[in-house]
């Protein structure tokens, strides 16, 4: 169950960072006004706060060591 839930948390990153990669290239490069409305500025913000989640869950999330141990120390993974 948890599995489906980061797949979805990972397909939910990937559309932002598909988003981000034409969104602030666009921006930069013509300065539409419609990208300064609230709408858009609100959806930006939500997109980065996104982003910062998904690194806390990055650093929580156990990873394997050479000789297939789960690591679950928060310090070590983070390394």
């Amino acid at each position: 169950m948890r599995d489906q839930y980061k797949q979805r948390w990972d397909m939910l990153i990937i559309l932002c960072v598909i988003f981000n990669s034409f969104s602030i290239p666009l921006g930069i490069a013509f300065d539409p006004k419609a990208m300064k409305q609230g709408v858009f500025n609100t959806c930006m913000t939500l997109i980065d706060i996104a982003f910062i989640i998904d690194i806390i869950i990055c650093f929580r999330t156990t990873i394997l060591d050479k000789e297939g141990r789960e690591i679950t120390d928060a310090k070590i993974i983070a390394n």
